[in-house]
């Protein structure tokens, strides 16, 4: 009995390693925009971060003409179910404090969810309640 030798072929090494290299990109590209988001921000880097929204209208939290105190972005802990729906979705989530100085000097912070995907970062829901935990904000009043 003779074993067959295995035929190389050029072009299914190419197609291979093209669907080996998009995998790859679609699980990492979300996650490298939310770490370079979240580096931005917590830098005070508020225009280039910014610009990594893939619309407009959430982007003016960041760069709108209210002065602000400061912005704090952070990765939110996740369960195993919610990492592997994430990776499968190419999705990640961040969420981040926003805190405005209103005219009459109260300090309103606001929360926010965000998501990073391939196009960019997209805003989850409306800013919600005060009552949230932040790694990097105290809660106690």
């Amino acid at each position: 009995m003779r074993l067959k030798k295995l035929k190389f072929s050029i072009r299914t090494l190419l197609v291979f390693s093209t669907i080996i290299a998009s995998v790859c990109w679609w699980l990492t590209v979300p996650w490298s925009n939310a770490r370079r988001f979240i580096a931005r921000v917590n830098a005070q880097e508020y225009e280039q971060a910014a610009s990594m929204f893939a619309v407009e209208g959430p982007a003016m939290m960041l760069t709108g003409s209210d002065p602000k105190v400061g912005a704090t972005a952070w990765l939110p802990e996740v369960s195993v179910y919610d990492y592997v729906l994430g990776l499968i979705r190419g999705r990640r989530r961040v969420e981040m404090t926003v805190t405005y100085v209103m005219p009459n000097g109260e300090e309103l912070p606001g929360y926010f969810q965000l998501e990073t995907s391939l196009r960019g970062i997209h805003l989850l829901d409306a800013p919600r309640d005060h009552n949230f935990k932040s790694p990097n904000v105290s809660n106690e009043d």
